[in-house]
């Protein structure tokens, strides 16, 4: 028993571990996507088309 026990807290702390809302993702995003802006608007990024991109994603998934 002691050993499923010991298996039961692993696995509570792996899916605890992928509680996205403790690791407060939207305001991770918010900064990156902040920061991307700011690179294409002094040049030293280059937007891509967002449907090109899912489309290439789209491409590659279905090997």
């Amino acid at each position: 028993m002691r050993g499923k026990k010991r298996c039961m807290i692993l696995i509570d702390k792996l899916l605890n571990s992928l509680n996205l809302s403790s690791r407060n993702v939207e305001a991770d995003w918010q900064e990156e996507a902040e920061k991307r802006v700011l690179e294409v608007q002094l040049g030293r990024g280059v937007p891509e088309d967002g449907e090109q991109v899912f489309a290439y994603i789209w491409q590659r998934l279905q090997v």
